[in-house]
C-alpha cells in the first residue's frame, strides 16, 4: 500500500472514531473565531506542532491581520517588499504599469491589507502563492482552506447568510490536472488538517476517497445531533465543466501553472473562467487559493500573477486590490527556524487582550514551537544541484519565471501567424472549396498521447508569389476524451473520412508509427465516395536528417509571412516550446507543454506545399523556356550491351519518404 493511500485510511478511521464519539461530545453552543495564530497553535483548534515564523507572517497578511505583525513580522515584510519595484514608464499610453520582481510581495502590500479591512474583508478572496518545490504551498493551502472553512461553521446557517436553501450543499472545490494529483496534494493537506483538528471534530460528517463532508451547527440541530452534512470539500479534475454546480464558497487550484490542453482536459484559463462564477453566491466570504511553481509566462497562473501586481499608470493605486501575490524560493518560509522558540508569536500587547493566550492567569502561546529543522534549506546539496542545471533549479526552486530556452521560433513571428491574413483573422473551416486542392497530414497516437490531423491549402497572390500555406482544419483527439483512457481509432477513421468527403484532399500522409492500419481502411474506402478524384494516402518516414530539414524550410517560411492559421492554442503553445537543443528541433521534456504533435504536422505539410510549388515553378520556366535535348549519336555496340542490360532490370518506383513493403511500394488507391 503506498504513503498516500495508507494515510487516507488512516484519516478514514480517524473519521470513524470522531463520529462513533460525537454524541458524547459537548458542542460548544456558539463557535468562536480565533486569529489566524492561535487557530494554528492552540490545542482547542488545529494545535499544529509546526509553525515556521515566517510562514505565520505570510498567514497573518493573508488573513489582514497586520494587528498582529511583530517587529520581526514588519522586518520580514521589509525585506519581502523590497524585492519588487515599479517598472520604468511605457511609451505607449494605454499600457498598465506593473510591479517586477523575483521574489517577495508587491511594496503596497499593507496598504491593499487596509484597503481590504476597512471594505469589510476578512482574507484577500484571492492568493497566487508562486512558490519553489516543497516550498510549504500546500501546508499554508491546508491552513488556510480550513481557516476560511471554520469562519463557515461559526455562521451558523452559512446556506442562510448566503441567500440559498438551507439543505443545499456549500463546497469547496479542489483542482489539478486529474483528480489523483487534486486528491493526493491539496485536498489531502486540508483534510488532513481539518480532521486532526481538536475543533471540527463535532462537525465531521464523512470522508471519502476525495471528498470531505462536515455538518454544520444547522445541521446538526435539524439531525439531532447527527447529519450527513452540507458542506463538502470536494477533489476534482481540471475539465472545463468541474466548476459548475452548488455554490461554491473556495476554489484551490493545485499547481496552477503547469494545467494545460496537454496536461488536462481543459486549459488553465478555461477552468479558471468557468471555476470562477460558482463563488459569486458566497461573496465576501469566498477564497480563492492558487499555490504553485512557476513555469512558463502563459496561462491564467502567470496572468493572475501579472493582474495581481498591476497598478493605475498615474496613481499608482492597485489595479485589483484583491489579489495577493507572494514569490519565494523553496527554503524561504524556513527561515530562522533557530530562532523560532525567541520569537514572540503576537504583540505583547496584543496577546494581553486575548484569552486565549492567558490559561490560568499563565501566558500561553507566546512564542513559536521549537523546531527541529528546516524542511528545506539551500545547502551544499542543493547548491550542487543549481551547478548540475541552473535554469532548471532557477525555476523549480527559486520560483522563477521561465523563458523557453533555446526556442526555436520567434515568438512574435508564431503571433502573426495567427494573425489577420488578407485583412481578416482566420475561422476553422468545416467543408472546403470545391476547386481547391488540400493536403492533410496525421500524427498517430501511442497509447497516451494525442493524435492530430490537419488540413491545409496552398494560395498565391501572383505568379512571383512563394506561396502561402493556409491551415483549415485541425483536429485532436486525447486519450482522456476516451472511456478507456486511449484513443478509439475508429472514432478517428470516422472523423477523417469525413473530411474526405467535405474536403478535395489530393494527399494524405501519417507518421508511420500506429497508422498502417488507418492508411489501408482510408485507401479502400475514399475511392469509393462520391465525386471522389485520386488521392495519395501514405506513410512517412522520419530521421533525424528529414525532421532538420523540414523545420529549417519551415522557419524561414514562417519568418517570411508565408504561413497563417486560425487560433488554436495547442499549435500556439507547441510552436512557443519547440527548442533547439543539440542539433534537434524538438519539444520539451519538463513543463506544461510536452508534445509537439500539431506543429509536426504544420511543418510536414509546409515544405510539402512549398516544394511543390517549387517544383511547379521550375517545371513551367523550363517549359517556357524552350529548351530540349541534345541528339545523341548512335550507341556503341559496348554501350547498347549495357543498355540492353539495364532495360531488362526491375524498376520500383518508391517515391521519396514512403513505406517499403513486400511485392512493392504500398500506394492507395492503386494506380495513383
Amino acid at each position: 500500500m503506498g504513503a498516500r493511500r495508507k494515510r487516507l485510511k488512516k484519516l478514514s478511521l480517524q473519521v470513524a472514531e470522531i463520529r462513533e464519539n460525537v454524541e458524547r461530545s459537548r458542542r460548544p453552543s456558539e463557535i468562536v473565531v480565533p486569529d489566524i495564530i492561535e487557530f494554528c497553535l492552540s490545542p482547542r483548534y488545529l494545535n499544529l506542532p509546526i509553525l515556521y515564523p515566517r510562514q505565520a507572517t505570510l498567514l497573518k497578511i493573508m488573513f489582514l491581520q497586520t494587528e498582529l505583525l511583530t517587529g520581526y513580522d514588519h522586518d520580514v515584510i521589509e525585506e519581502w517588499t523590497s524585492g519588487f519595484a515599479l517598472a520604468g514608464p511605457s511609451d505607449d499610453p494605454d499600457q498598465s504599469l506593473h510591479y517586477e520582481g523575483m521574489f517577495g510581495m508587491a511594496p503596497d502590500v499593507l496598504e491593499r491589507a487596509a484597503l481590504l479591512k476597512a471594505d469589510g474583508h476578512r482574507w484577500f478572496p484571492e492568493v497566487v502563492n508562486v512558490g519553489g518545490r516543497r516550498g510549504s504551498k500546500g501546508a499554508m493551502g491546508g491552513v488556510a482552506g480550513s481557516y476560511v472553512t471554520f469562519h463557515l461553521l461559526a455562521l451558523g446557517c452559512p446556506q442562510e447568510e448566503f441567500g440559498i436553501a438551507p439543505t443545499k450543499t456549500l463546497v469547496g472545490l479542489v483542482f489539478a490536472g486529474n483528480r489523483k494529483q487534486a486528491r493526493d496534494m491539496q485536498w489531502f493537506d486540508i483534510a488532513e488538517t481539518i480532521v486532526q483538528a481538536p475543533c471540527f471534530a463535532p462537525y465531521i460528517a464523512d470522508v471519502g476517497r476525495d471528498q470531505l463532508t462536515l455538518a454544520t451547527p444547522a445541521d446538526l440541530d435539524r439531525a439531532g445531533g447527527i447529519s450527513e452534512g452540507s458542506i463538502q470539500i470536494q477533489a476534482k479534475e481540471a475539465t472545463a465543466r468541474a466548476g459548475r454546480g452548488p455554490a461554491a464558497y473556495m476554489a484551490f487550484f493545485d499547481e496552477l501553472a503547469h494545467v494545460s490542453v496537454t496536461t488536462a482536459k481543459t486549459s488553465s484559463e478555461d477552468l479558471v473562467e468557468n471555476t470562477m462564477p460558482a463563488l459569486d453566491q458566497c461573496g465576501p466570504w469566498s477564497f480563492v487559493y492558487a499555490g504553485s511553481s512557476p513555469w512558463q509566462k502563459i496561462g491564467a497562473f502567470y496572468d493572475n500573477y501579472r493582474r495581481g501586481l498591476e497598478v493605475h499608470r498615474t496613481t499608482h493605486e492597485p489595479m485589483d486590490p484583491e489579489v495577493l501575490v507572494c514569490q519565494y524560493p523553496s527554503w524561504e518560509l524556513y527561515r530562522d527556524w533557530l530562532l523560532a522558540p525567541h520569537l514572540e508569536t503576537i504583540p505583547a500587547a496584543e496577546a494581553a487582550r486575548r484569552p486565549g493566550y492567558t490559561v490560568d492567569a499563565a501566558p500561553v502561546l507566546r512564542t513559536f514551537p521549537k523546531l527541529k529543522k528546516a524542511i528545506q534549506a539551500y545547502d551544499a546539496k542543493l547548491k550542487r544541484r543549481e551547478r548540475r542545471n541552473q535554469g532548471r533549479f532557477a525555476v523549480e526552486y527559486r520560483a522563477q519565471w521561465a523563458t523557453v530556452i533555446d526556442a526555436f521560433l520567434n515568438p512574435a513571428m508564431i503571433a502573426a501567424m495567427f494573425g489577420a491574413h488578407r485583412g481578416q483573422v482566420l475561422d476553422e473551416q468545416t467543408d472546403g472549396q470545391s476547386a481547391t486542392r488540400y493536403y492533410a497530414h496525421g500524427d498517430p497516437a501511442t497509447k497516451h498521447d494525442n493524435f492530430v490531423w490537419m488540413i491545409v491549402h496552398l494560395e498565391q497572390t501572383d505568379e512571383d508569389d512563394l506561396g502561402h500555406v493556409v491551415v483549415d482544419k485541425i483536429r485532436v483527439w486525447r486519450p482522456g476524451d476516451f472511456p478507456n483512457g486511449h484513443v478509439e481509432y475508429l472514432n478517428v477513421y470516422a472523423d477523417i473520412l469525413d473530411d474526405f468527403r467535405r474536403f478535395n484532399i489530393v494527399d494524405a500522409s501519417f507518421d508511420q508509427y500506429q497508422a498502417t492500419m488507418l492508411v489501408e481502411m482510408l485507401g479502400d474506402a475514399v475511392p469509393g465516395l462520391a465525386e471522389r478524384r485520386q488521392t495519395h494516402i501514405h506513410e512517412i518516414t522520419h530521421t533525424r536528417g528529414s525532421n532538420r530539414a523540414m523545420a529549417d524550410i519551415f522557419r524561414p517560411a514562417l519568418n517570411n509571412g508565408q504561413i497563417h492559421s486560425y487560433p488554436h492554442e495547442l499549435l500556439d503553445k507547441e510552436l512557443n516550446f519547440l527548442q533547439d537543443a543539440n542539433g534537434k528541433v524538438d519539444h520539451p521534456t519538463t513543463g506544461p507543454v510536452q508534445t509537439n504533435d500539431a506543429a509536426v504536422c504544420l511543418m510536414v505539410l509546409t515544405q510539402r506545399l512549398l516544394e511543390l510549388n517549387a517544383d511547379h515553378k521550375v517545371h513551367k520556366r523550363m517549359s517556357a523556356s524552350g529548351l530540349s535535348g541534345l541528339p545523341w549519336g548512335t550507341p556503341s555496340a559496348s554501350d547498347q550491351a549495357i543498355l540492353d542490360q539495364l532495360s531488362r532490370g526491375e524498376r520500383r518506383d518508391v517515391g521519396i519518404g514512403e513505406r517499403r513493403y513486400p511485392g512493392g511500394p504500398k500506394r492507395l488507391p492503386p494506380g495513383c
